[in-house]
């Protein structure tokens, strides 16, 4: 399933430290459906893991940048995410 269950505060990057979390700052909620990941159609979250590691999107300030599509209240919306590496 692609449901996401949980939305946490903070994640671990690369180096260890905690960061904010990118789905809580995206406004992911628990409940909600991963449909695409720029675009691309995802079944399940070992497609959107690596969509997200290996997808080429950057904001202008260079982090990674993703366009998620979620279903959310029977609608389709995007929600722009900034991956961390972990």
């Amino acid at each position: 399933t692609r449901m996401v269950g949980a939305v946490y505060e903070t994640v671990d990057n690369v180096a260890g430290q905690p960061v904010p979390a990118p789905a809580r700052e995206a406004g992911l909620r628990a409940g909600d459906e991963i449909l695409r990941v720029d675009g691309r159609a995802i079944e399940t979250w070992a497609e959107m893991r690596l969509a997200l590691a290996v997808g080429t999107g950057r904001a202008s300030d260079g982090r990674p940048e993703a366009v998620l599509t979620i279903a959310r209240d029977g609608a389709e919306r995007p929600v722009t995410v900034y991956p961390v590496l972990s």
